[in-house]
């Protein structure tokens, strides 16, 4: 994996952190993110984050995660 890559997810994820309240498909974008780039572990843990959150998950929510 890149170092741009999970460069631009910590950032993506430190940015986001500050915009994503209630919106499904940002935090779905930054879960599909660390799926697409193999960083299942990092996936996993944002997933948690997301429902300590209180976000409505969907269906590309439990997508993302396979």
């Amino acid at each position: 994996m890149s170092l741009l890559v999970v460069t631009s997810l910590t950032c993506m994820q430190n940015v986001g952190a500050l915009r994503m309240h209630g919106n499904v498909v940002s935090w779905n974008a930054m879960l599909g993110g660390y799926a697409m780039h193999g960083l299942a572990g990092e996936a996993a843990e944002f997933f948690k984050w997301m429902c300590e959150e209180g976000v409505e998950l969907d269906r590309v929510t439990f997508i993302s995660l396979l």
